[in-house]
């Protein structure tokens, strides 16, 4: 099961960033640095048993439930979005997703 607790998005030169954890701890916000055609996304390990995380990316910074990009396995804390377009300010959200759902 994915947790709904939003933590914040926070802007970040083109980027903005949340990350959205399942256990009890307030992860720091990820990092990001921004080419005009990639993202990296960085963010602190979950000390929770997870399974991963997903990857959420908008276009809107209101947008408190954006569209899934795509998922990580628990050991990687880094994803690189190579989809994003020069000009254009992305929002990112990093989901950590529970072993059991």
């Amino acid at each position: 099961m994915l947790s709904r607790r939003f933590i914040r998005w926070a802007p970040l030169a083109v980027l903005g960033l949340a990350l959205a954890g399942c256990g009890k701890e307030t992860p720091p916000p990820p990092t990001a640095q921004a080419t005009p055609h990639s993202a990296t996304l960085t963010w602190v390990a979950s000390t929770s048993e997870i399974s991963g995380y997903h990857v959420h990316r908008t276009t809107d910074p209101a947008d408190i439930d954006p569209p899934f990009l795509d998922a990580t396995p628990a050991n990687v804390t880094e994803y690189v979005d190579k989809t994003v377009k020069p000009g254009v300010t992305y929002y990112y959200r990093v989901k950590s997703v529970r072993l059991d759902g």
